[in-house]
């Protein structure tokens, strides 16, 4: 994945969980509702707090060069200290497993794939292709994945933009972008 792409990625990650988008899942036990502090303390949730949201905000914090603000810095004081005497287990008791196993992470692994099939499908569009069954399966090929999920992938991009919600740099519509070597990590 290029750089342009993978900040286009983390910018919509990003916006998901501030709660400025919709367009990447977040966890829905915790949803974007009120202060990340409310969040984490789980003001708004029946008292259930996000565990990781306290890093999202030290995240945000840095993402901004800013100090990190006294609710964030005291949490994690304590929490290093009581990892230091022994209360946890391991990090996961501290901040939560990153997501569950099983379905969810098979549809983050996806998910992370929509702007490369995006940018691979509008850089094919260009080239003259139309977007036919045959597109999204060769796609869907290319890609390990089939193509009722190459659709479903492009949709929800075209479907951000439609509504404001993403706004793409044309420049991601490059055969650098589109390319396929890095798809399963290599």
């Amino acid at each position: 994945m290029t750089e342009a792409l993978r900040a286009a990625l983390r910018d919509i990650i990003h916006r998901s969980v501030m709660g400025t988008s919709k367009l990447w899942p977040i966890d829905p036990k915790y949803p974007a509702v009120g202060s990340l502090e409310d969040r984490f303390k789980g003001t708004f949730n029946k008292g259930v707090g996000d565990k990781q949201i306290l890093l999202w905000a030290i995240d945000d914090c840095a993402e901004k060069r800013e100090p990190l603000p006294d609710w964030v810095a005291n949490v994690l004081h304590d929490l290093v200290y009581r990892a230091a005497e022994g209360e946890f287990r391991t990090w996961d008791d501290a901040f939560g497993k990153i997501f569950a196993l099983g379905q969810r992470q098979v549809r983050i692994k996806h998910l992370a794939l929509m702007l490369r099939v995006w940018a691979r499908i509008c850089q094919r569009h260009e080239a003259g292709e139309s977007k036919s069954e045959e597109l999204f399966v060769s796609v869907g090929r290319q890609f390990k994945i089939g193509a009722t999920l190459v659709k479903k992938l492009y949709r929800q991009v075209e479907d951000a933009i439609e509504s404001g919600d993403w706004v793409p740099d044309r420049r991601l519509i490059t055969s650098e972008n589109a390319r396929l070597s890095d798809v399963n990590g290599k």
